[in-house]
């Protein structure tokens, strides 16, 4: 079963996820933490990729 935005809820609490830790090297970035960030940024990259495909339009926003 999918919802509005056609990911399943397993997709989308994988989604979720990414963001928060997407958020979490946000806040470590601006705290000047850079070697914390790498690995947060990263893992969030693994997840998107997982879940919307590698050359996904929603990967490259978040690049911009």
């Amino acid at each position: 079963m999918t919802d509005n935005n056609g990911y399943t809820p397993e997709e989308q609490e994988l989604l979720n996820e990414a963001s928060r830790l997407n958020e979490m090297a946000n806040e470590q970035w601006d705290d000047c933490n850079y070697p914390e960030t790498e690995p947060l940024y990263r893992r969030a990259l693994e997840i998107f990729e997982q879940v919307t495909g590698p050359n996904s339009i929603e990967i490259a926003n978040g690049l911009y």
